[in-house]
């Protein structure tokens, strides 16, 4: 079982070296990740199921990966956790009866579990919490409380310098509002807390 209730599969086609998949549609609406939103107990809830369910051996891609060419030591970040990597509002929907479906599994990974969190954290700075609300919902997972400050900094740190970089190269324009979110987490966690 997968958390989140992910839509069903309903049909799958190769082609010219192209798998194409086809899901349910599912009538809902993006969540929203503001301060006070109730949608935040329902990301709760999805992230604990999702660190709750065992990972398919399909799913081997190390998310450290991302980060391990920029400098420090990434294997704080290594795990066998499964993770989504990309619960943004939009790759989580919710039904009118309050039913979370998670969907866009592109960038699914293995890792250590505080790193799912730490993936969300700059979407609810772009949604409005402060750095300080946003750490405060995480402290409600134990993977994160478990987690070395030090480490967090560390993966704070390559993250912004890999969205620097990524600015950089290939400028798109969702980019700087995440950009400008994880840059405040790194000030947050650099500054006196």
């Amino acid at each position: 079982m997968c958390p989140g209730s992910p839509p069903r599969l309903l049909w799958h086609a190769e082609a010219g070296g192209w798998l194409a998949l086809g899901f349910e549609y599912v009538a809902g609406r993006t969540a929203d990740y503001s301060p006070g939103s109730p949608d935040l107990s329902v990301l709760a809830k999805t992230v604990h199921e999702l660190q709750a369910t065992p990972r398919p051996d399909v799913v081997t891609m190390p998310v450290e990966r991302r980060w391990e060419n920029l400098g420090g030591d990434v294997s704080p970040m290594v795990g066998d956790a499964l993770l989504h990597t990309d619960l943004n509002p939009h790759n989580l929907i919710i039904t009118p009866g309050r039913r979370a479906y998670v969907v866009d599994w592109a960038f699914a990974s293995r890792g250590a579990p505080w790193v799912e969190i730490g993936q969300i954290i700059p979407w609810m700075l772009i949604s409005g919490q402060s750095p300080a609300q946003a750490e405060d919902w995480a402290a409600q997972f134990p993977s994160w409380l478990d987690a070395d400050p030090a480490d967090i900094d560390l993966y704070v740190t390559l993250h912004e310098e890999l969205w620097r970089r990524r600015y950089r190269l290939r400028p798109a324009p969702w980019m700087p509002p995440y950009l400008a979110a994880i840059r405040q987490w790194a000030a947050y966690r650099r500054g006196p807390r």
